[in-house]
């Protein structure tokens, strides 16, 4: 969604700047071949978690700065409304970074 937003607020490749941080980590994680271990997640404390506090108070700043029914202030929104899970993967190196994987799943069923 801040992909859709960037042509109206330039301001979005801040969020997707921050997102696309998390994904280095996971790359990272790969690379030294220890996604699932002890190791995923002390990286993820260590490396996300600052990121995950850091989009968080981004996206409460600009919040106001965008009209809710804008591409920004749905963005915004979206991510908001779901933030109750969006940081759990910090918490567990056996929950991924996105859902990705279970949509494109979803996607060959139907």
């Amino acid at each position: 969604m801040f992909c859709d937003a960037l042509t109206t607020a330039p301001e979005a490749q801040q969020a997707l700047d921050l997102i696309l941080h998390m994904y280095r980590v996971e790359h990272d994680a790969k690379e030294q071949g220890i996604v699932r271990t002890p190791a995923h997640l002390k990286l993820r404390k260590t490396r996300s978690a600052a990121t995950m506090d850091q989009f968080h108070t981004w996206l409460l700043l600009q919040q106001g700065q965008h009209l809710p029914k804008g591409p920004m202030g749905k963005a915004i929104s979206c991510a908001l409304d779901n933030w109750v899970l969006l940081p759990r993967f910090v918490k567990s190196e056996q929950i991924a970074v996105d859902s990705n994987a279970s949509e494109r799943t979803l996607h060959v069923v139907a």
